[in-house]
């Protein structure tokens, strides 16, 4: 019997991994069918440490919901019902479809409003939002009716630019292919290394003296400069919107982290050429990480060997006062010396011409901020020219475009503030920006005919990497795990893909078919050393296995990038890892903490 039990130990660890790995059936609810988004309630999640992932269900923490509405006896007072008409048409502005309610207002009125706002949300807030919604849907219908008779004058400029750009692949393809191949190739070599370790440590620790030459060889200069130059010419023939199609992935923050980025490739699936799933980088590429210039030069090499597969989107660190602030600029200087100064400039005029948002299947909308006062459609997007400098973002005519970069949402159960969480407010981050309530999601996506919304821009300590509120219409994903030091917040992206008859327990579809949104969670290192340091201890302990050598996934480059591939071979960096090992577990290398701007990005 004692000989056996090992064996029936494995057997059920085997059919428990079955268990976890069989699609969950999806149970969307009527508001669910009828925006055509689900929100699933189960989540992957990979422990570095232990190599092994595993699915479980989302906790309730990581939904935010409003509060149950209460009417109260004898209905609304005079005082209130004269406030909540200033908040539906407030003086000044024909706003009521923003729900901007300080727009028009006196800093007396802004106080009362702070005091008097929990009772206008249980009583008049679901009234208010259900009449935006459906101003906002008529809206969208009409604009609709509009869009197809101007697209005939449209579609002849559209055609010449996509003739322009399959012009300007094709006589660039030569140069960059070989260059952009190799670099992807030992992206991908780090990522099967990193897969292979089983043992996990904190993204500064690896590659401290940084990981340039093996990524971009024994001349990173000329190399980043190539990248750049081909992708500013990619993302600049390419709209101001971009559109993505299912499955996709979604990243948020990365911040240079660039060892995350990898372990989540890793354990949910990496870019392939040819393949059929789409990436989104929903901006913050740089400042404060590692490996800042690494991962930039990764993502510009994926950029141009997949140009209708990897989608960048503008984060607010994509500036180059913010690059100079928080670190970017030194990390160029660092690592290049002076000729580093040259490499910059090439990057942020890629960052100029980057889009500022990207739609998935026609219903999804990726931007790096949120709405702000949702002042704005996704055409009046669409036809903003570029290059989009930074001094451009700073002018009161581009104010909604720094919004997009800057603003934030108000959780539903007003944990994050004291305020209220219905309509528009001032942002912590300064008096030019603003805070979102739910009903303002729920109005710009119902005249924009969307179902959801993704941004990324704020970390949470102790957090899972995303959180969903606004009625789940709104998510935040975060994918730098273990932020800034201080915080011990996991990783995140989010898996977009269609759901198939068999998945969903609903036969009453939309037309357009069902939108599943599932998110992947990389686990904290911080918070792993903290809940079992006796099994981080013990896998700290273990030898690194030999690094794998030429990871190439099944593609096939063409025979001018074998040249290229010979002189990037991966190198490994053994007093890097030796010095890894020798830290204790107990030392998780916060004590030089500094401080950050409250877990934003």
């Amino acid at each position: 019997i004692w000989e056996s039990l090992p064996k029936a130990m494995a057997a059920l660890r085997r059919f428990q991994r079955r268990l976890r790995q069989r699609p969950t059936q999806l149970k969307p609810d009527p508001v669910e069918l009828e925006r055509g988004v689900i929100i699933e309630r189960v989540l992957d999640c990979y422990v570095a440490s232990e190599g092994r992932s595993y699915t479980k269900k989302m906790s309730m923490s990581c939904v935010h919901q409003r509060k149950a509405i209460k009417k109260r006896k004898g209905g609304q007072s005079a005082k209130e019902r004269k406030f909540v008409v200033r908040a539906i048409a407030p003086q000044g502005g024909p706003d009521a479809r923003t729900g901007d309610t300080s727009f028009g207002l006196s800093v007396r009125a802004r106080r009362r409003r702070n005091k008097m706002f929990s009772s206008v949300d249980t009583v008049s807030g679901e009234v208010i939002s259900a009449w935006g919604v459906l101003v906002g849907m008529y809206l969208h219908t009409k604009q609709m009716h509009i869009d197809t008779t101007q697209s005939a004058g449209t579609m002849v400029s559209t055609m010449h630019a996509r003739r322009r750009s399959s012009i300007m692949m094709h006589k660039m393809q030569q140069a960059l292919q070989a260059t952009a191949g190799a670099v992807f190739d030992k992206a991908l070599a780090l990522m099967q290394e990193l897969g292979s370790e089983r043992r996990d440590m904190e993204h500064r620790m690896w590659h401290e003296g940084g990981a340039l030459h093996l990524l971009f060889g024994s001349d990173p200069i000329n190399t980043l400069t190539l990248l750049a130059a081909g992708a500013r010419k990619l993302v600049a023939s390419q709209p101001m919107v971009v559109k993505a199609s299912a499955p996709c992935r979604i990243f948020g923050d990365t911040h240079g982290q660039l060892r995350d980025l990898l372990l989540l490739f890793h354990a949910f699936g990496a870019p392939e050429p040819g393949g059929d799933t789409d990436f989104v980088f929903n901006g913050d590429f740089v400042d404060r990480g590692r490996h800042q210039l690494e991962l930039i030069g990764v993502l510009f090499a994926m950029k141009v060997l997949m140009p209708d597969k990897v989608w960048l989107v503008r984060g607010n660190h994509e500036d180059r006062a913010m690059n100079e602030r928080y670190g970017f600029t030194k990390a160029c200087l660092r690592l290049l010396g002076e000729a580093g100064l040259d490499v910059l400039a090439s990057i942020q005029d890629v960052f100029d011409y980057l889009p500022m948002a990207c739609v998935v299947e026609e219903m999804v909308l990726c931007l790096h901020g949120g709405l702000g006062s949702a002042r704005w459609r996704l055409e009046e997007l669409r036809q903003v020219k570029r290059p989009l400098t930074s001094d451009m973002l700073r002018k009161d005519e581009y104010h909604w475009l720094a919004e997009m970069l800057w603003s934030d949402p108000i959780e539903d159960d007003g944990k994050d503030s004291g305020q209220a969480v219905f309509g528009v407010h001032e942002s912590p981050r300064g008096g030019k920006f603003n805070k979102f309530g739910w009903n303002v999601t729920k109005a710009f996506c119902a005249r924009n005919g969307l179902g959801l919304v993704v941004r990324a821009h704020e970390c949470k300590a102790d957090g899972p990497g995303f959180d969903v509120m606004h009625e789940n219409m709104l998510i935040r994903v975060f994918s730098a795990r273990d932020y800034g030091e201080q915080h011990r917040n996991d990783g995140a992206s989010l898996l977009v893909r269609r759901c198939d008859e068999e998945d969903s327990e609903s036969g009453s579809a939309p037309e357009g078919g069902l939108i599943s949104v599932r998110a992947q969670v990389l686990q904290s290192w911080r918070r792993f050393r903290t809940e079992r340091p006796a099994a981080n201890q013990a896998c700290a302990r273990q030898p690194p296995p030999p690094a794998a050598e030429g990871a190439r996934q099944g593609r096939q480059l063409q025979q001018v990038a074998k040249p290229a591939r010979e002189g990037l071979q991966p190198q490994r960096r053994e007093p890097s890892l030796r010095r890894s090992r020798s830290r204790s577990p107990g030392s998780s290398g916060s004590s030089r903490s500094r401080s950050s701007s409250c877990g934003r990005a």
